[in-house]
């Protein structure tokens, strides 16, 4: 393996490497120090706020879908159609024919993630 060294001389500069020159180092006085603490304080806030509502929202469409769901139940109804039943599985609320079907998407998934395609045998 043959090393090449370069001939060339090394250059010396006069400043250090990295720095810009007519550039100085600028420490923030207080004013901006406090402005930018009040910045990122409301900014921090809002973030706050964003994650309250976010999480208000979600207990909101739960207890709506609770109290549809419960609904249902109490009137006889199918969850899924609608249709008046009175043979309503009472923990998921559907007809005999939803569940059929709920049943056979669940088998198919298992099977099209198991590699035997998108089936109930």
């Amino acid at each position: 393996m043959t090393t090449i060294f370069d001939s060339a001389a090394p250059v010396k500069s006069d400043r250090p490497f990295g720095t810009l020159p007519g550039r100085e180092r600028r420490i923030p006085s207080e004013a901006d120090q406090a402005w930018a603490a009040e910045l990122f304080d409301r900014l921090e806030q809002a973030q706050l706020r964003d994650e309250e509502d976010r999480e208000l929202e979600r207990r909101a469409g739960e207890a709506e879908w609770l109290d549809r769901f419960n609904d249902s139940i109490a009137a006889g109804r199918c969850v899924d159609c609608g249709a008046p039943s009175d043979q309503l599985d009472r923990v998921h609320g559907l007809c005999p024919e939803c569940m059929d079907r709920a049943e056979y998407a669940t088998l198919a998934g298992q099977n099209e993630r198991a590699g035997l395609g998108y089936r109930g045998f």
